[in-house]
């Protein structure tokens, strides 16, 4: 394996040389390039925060990381939320003990806000109060538009964790069973888009629904969190069908048409829209991909930017 200049690869992320140019420039692929940059904090010759500043694929392993850890519980009773130096109030969607995802609060990425919930309405207990980073901010709705965001908790006293921790805990009491979802920091679907198939001889817990509307790497990090062994068959809306072995949080074997492994996986992942339902889990023939889950999908978020990028019209000269 070829020694890196370390000072010189540091030079250029510092100077941000995008990504991809220095996988070109270092001939390093992409899984090399983020355990060089692993090491690099590892090793304090740049700090965690600036790296994730400035390399979108870093920030990205990180974001995965950090939403993995964490379950996220619906709601199934309102709980508001207030930014009081804007005097915004919303409501939370989901919640867990690293972050939030809240309708209401206008935040742009990287906005941090001291929030504060005042649970008078769920149980008698003093406010929770907290700082959070937006990760992410977007305009939902059809008729009537709200914003959406996602909040990452990064200071929070010992007395309001323990009140969260509660907190918390009502709300798996509350959502046991069927009502139970488990969501991810990135944004996943609002309700409707995953539905529990509860019909005559369906298989209990499994799913089945549309995959307009929601994007497929989205539907697969979900299943990917769950952990549990699952066999996802995909329906593009053009026919194309691809099936794909979830087992342990590890995308293990896919299938489409004559592609296998790695290749079916990111072309599958590909897929504009269609139908999804998971089958009776089997063994597959094989183990094709060996590969971690996360940088699987960080790997093909990374190439269908790139197509976008290369089928996009270019400015004249």
């Amino acid at each position: 394996m070829p020694r890196i200049p370390v000072i010189e690869i540091l030079n250029d992320i510092r100077a941000g040389m995008p990504d991809v140019v220095l996988m070109r420039k270092y001939r390093l692929s992409f899984k090399r390039l983020i355990q060089v940059m692993q090491r690099l904090v590892k090793h304090k010759a740049i700090a965690h925060r600036e790296l994730y500043e400035k390399s979108p694929t870093y920030r990205s392993v990180i974001d995965v990381l950090v939403s993995r850890s964490s379950l996220r519980w619906n709601i199934p009773f309102p709980i508001e939320v207030y930014h009081d130096e804007t005097s915004q109030k919303g409501v939370i969607r989901d919640i867990s003990e690293n972050g939030l995802r809240v309708a209401g609060i206008t935040a742009k990425e990287g906005d941090v806000m001291t929030l504060r919930l005042p649970l008078k309405e769920v149980v008698k207990a003093e406010p929770i109060e907290f700082q959070a980073v937006c990760r992410w901010s977007k305009t939902r709705g059809q008729r009537r538009k709200y914003i959406a965001s996602g909040f990452q908790i990064v200071r929070i006293s010992e007395d309001s964790k323990s009140r969260l921790r509660e907190l918390i805990g009502l709300l798996r009491r509350k959502s046991g069973g069927k009502g139970r979802v488990q969501h991810l920091l990135l944004d996943l679907p609002e309700k409707g888009q995953f539905v529990t198939n509860a019909g005559a001889g369906a298989a209990p817990r499994a799913f089945s629904g549309k995959v307009d509307g929601v994007d497929i790497l989205d539907l697969v990090q979900f299943l990917l969190l769950i952990g549990k062994k699952t066999l996802l068959h995909v329906r593009s809306s053009q026919g194309i069908e691809c099936q794909m072995y979830l087992a342990e949080g590890r995308v293990v074997d896919a299938i489409m048409g004559n592609l296998k492994g790695e290749n079916a996986f990111f072309a599958c992942m590909d897929l504009a829209g269609g139908y999804f339902r998971t089958q009776p889990w089997h063994d597959p023939s094989e183990t094709t991909i060996h590969e971690l889950g996360e940088l699987l999908l960080i790997e093909a978020a990374r190439r269908r930017d790139e197509s976008v990028v290369a089928k996009s019209p270019k400015a004249p000269l």
